[in-house]
């Protein structure tokens, strides 16, 4: 009688841990690509925005005493509404200043990506704190009509040494670390699908066992 072979059950989750590790650095690098080759054509153009740039809602421009100018909010709400009118790529959008008064609450950007479209919730991003202690927002190379940025949610902050720069050049390495979202669903996700996998193989192998009984006892019959 043939010796029937154990079936190495830890290949199914190692199996969809591969796959989704190949499919997420193959998403990365197709989104690597997608900015290079819009950054080679000219439609992926690094731009330092000045504050003529934006429409303001709450958001003073003030004289200070070097020469500069600060960004200071006028309420609890302010808003810097970039629309320049046509539908334009954008990747990293940058904000570098120093709060010079008071904590200034959540830094967030909106987009839109239909012309006529109403800033929401579904479409807003929270700033992240880079290295130099510049935020950054990513938006993945998306084709958007609209940005709308809040600097902060508490109203009376000042800003000094302030730039606003779209499409800022993102680190290569940037590209393939994935974001808290991103771990948990290549933790936890592969896993489901595995479990899965084997509950199918399990009810299958059970199902052909039961079948190679029955036709067993018909022969015996």
């Amino acid at each position: 009688m043939k010796k029937q072979t154990k079936p190495k059950i830890w290949l199914v989750p190692a199996l969809c841990y591969a796959a989704a590790l190949l499919l997420y650095f193959g998403v990365c690098g197709f989104h690597l690509l997608a900015d290079h080759l819009h950054r080679q054509s000219g439609q992926l153009e690094q731009k330092d925005l000045p504050f003529d740039s934006f429409y303001a809602e709450g958001v003073l421009l003030k004289d200070n005493d070097d020469g500069g100018t600060d960004i200071v909010s006028a309420d609890p709400d302010p808003r810097l509404i970039y629309s320049p009118g046509e539908p334009f790529y954008a990747t990293r959008f940058t904000f570098s200043a120093e709060r010079c008064n008071k904590p200034g609450g959540e830094i967030v950007l909106y987009y839109t990506t239909r012309p006529g479209e109403d800033f929401s919730e579904q479409k807003r991003l929270s700033a992240q704190l880079a290295a130099d202690g510049s935020w950054y927002f990513d938006l993945g190379g998306r084709r958007v009509t609209a940005l709308r940025f809040d600097p902060d949610t508490s109203g009376g902050v000042l800003w000094r040494n302030w730039s606003i720069t779209l499409n800022a050049q993102k680190p290569l390495a940037d590209y393939f670390l994935p974001d808290a979202r991103q771990v948990f669903a290549l933790l936890f996700l592969p896993a489901l699908l595995a479990a899965a996998m084997l509950e199918a193989l399990h009810i299958r192998r059970n199902y052909l066992a039961a079948r190679r009984g029955e036709g067993e006892t018909d022969g015996k019959s």
